[in-house]
C-alpha cells in the first residue's frame, strides 16, 4: 500500500506539476504504535487512492485543477443556469395586455413573434462550463464568482433594480416634472413588480425599442400617458403582479 501510494505521488507531480507530499503522510511501519494507528492509515491511502480530490484533470491551456474541484465549479454553473431558466419559464407564463384589460396570449406568445426574443425578457442564460477556456487560477476563480452570483435571487433581483432606475430617471430625463406622477410610483414598486409589467405592458415600457441612446430620452408624451395610466392601475390593484420569482 505505502508502496502504491508513494507511486501514485511521484505521477501526480511528474504529469502535473503537483507536490502532495506534505499533505499525504507515509510512515514506516514502526512507527505505528497500534493496529488502530495502522487501519486510520489503511482508511487514509483509501481516500487518497479513491477520492476525486486527489484525480486532476490538465486542461488545453495547461492549467490544472482536482475532479473534485472541477465537479464543484460545474455544479454552480448548473445552478445558474437553472436560476435563469427559472427566471425566463416564469417570465414567459404571464399574462401579455395589449391593453389595460384585454389579454393576447402570454408573454412567450408576444416573444415568438418578435424577432429577437432572448432579447426582449433581459435574462442571460449562462453557458455550459468549458474548463479548456481557462489559462489561470485567477480566472477560474472570478468565474466561479460569477456564477455563484448568476445563481442567486439577489442577482435578478439588483438587475430588475437597475432596470427600473434606468427607466425612472429615461422619464424624469424626458419629461421633467410631466413624468412625476409614474415616477413617484415607480420609486414605490418592487424591482420585480416592474420587471413583470415591463414585460405584460410592453407597448408602454418597451425600454429597448423607445429608448434613444443619442439624446437619452424616451418615447414621447402619448407613450407617458400610457405609462402613467398602467402605473395608476397598478396603484389601485388592478394590476395583478407576482413578484415572487423564487416560485413557479
Amino acid at each position: 500500500m505505502a508502496r502504491n501510494a508513494k507511486a501514485k505521488l511521484r505521477r501526480i507531480q511528474k504529469k502535473y506539476g503537483i507536490d502532495l507530499s506534505k499533505q499525504i503522510h507515509i510512515p514506516k511501519l514502526e512507527e505505528f504504535d497500534t493496529r488502530a494507528d495502522y487501519n486510520a492509515w489503511k482508511d487514509e491511502m483509501h481516500h487518497f487512492k479513491m477520492s476525486r480530490q486527489y484525480k486532476f484533470k490538465k486542461n488545453d491551456k495547461g492549467l490544472v485543477a482536482s475532479l473534485y474541484a472541477l465537479d464543484q465549479i460545474k455544479q454552480t454553473n448548473k445552478l445558474a443556469i437553472f436560476a435563469a431558466k427559472k427566471r425566463i419559464k416564469k417570465a414567459e407564463k404571464l399574462p401579455y395586455y395589449p391593453k389595460p384589460g384585454e389579454q393576447l396570449g402570454t408573454v412567450r406568445d408576444l416573444f415568438l413573434r418578435m424577432h429577437e426574443p432572448k432579447k426582449r425578457h433581459g435574462i442571460y442564460v449562462p453557458t455550459e462550463f468549458n474548463f479548456n477556456r481557462f489559462g489561470s487560477m485567477e480566472e477560474l476563480y472570478e468565474y466561479v464568482q460569477s456564477q455563484l452570483v448568476k445563481g442567486s435571487e439577489e442577482h435578478y433581483l439588483e438587475a430588475n433594480a437597475r432596470m427600473k432606475d434606468n427607466f425612472i430617471r429615461a422619464l424624469e430625463h424626458t419629461f421633467d416634472s410631466y413624468a412625476d406622477e409614474a415616477v413617484k410610483i415607480l420609486k414605490k414598486m418592487h424591482p420585480d413588480e416592474y420587471y413583470q409589467m415591463s414585460l405584460q405592458y410592453g407597448d408602454a415600457f418597451d425600454f429597448a425599442a423607445k429608448y434613444d441612446r443619442k439624446t437619452k430620452t424616451y418615447g414621447n408624451m402619448e407613450d407617458l400617458k400610457k405609462i402613467t395610466s398602467y402605473l395608476n392601475l397598478y396603484e389601485k390593484g388592478e394590476v395583478e403582479v407576482d413578484m415572487d420569482f423564487s416560485k413557479f
